[in-house]
């Protein structure tokens, strides 16, 4: 008997199948986890925001990025 998946907390359109790890150094950990006790998210949704705001600032900043060029 399987068990009904329920409803995802990931944003609609996230891809769950490929995954990326990050490896942070003590301090940085600490930082994230106070930000998300803070903001009362997951570690993992404020990292993925910080990275989307990370992106969007290198993109405005140099022009150009990943999202203009293809894989």
């Amino acid at each position: 008997m399987t068990k009904p998946k329920g409803r995802s907390r990931m944003p609609r359109g996230v891809l769950s199948t490929k995954p990326i790890y990050v490896r942070l150094m003590p301090g940085e950990r600490k930082r994230l986890e106070a930000i998300s006790a803070t903001e009362n998210r997951s570690m993992s949704c404020v990292a993925r925001g910080m990275l989307v705001i990370g992106m969007t600032a290198l993109e405005g900043a140099s022009g150009t990025l990943a999202a203009t060029s293809k894989p």
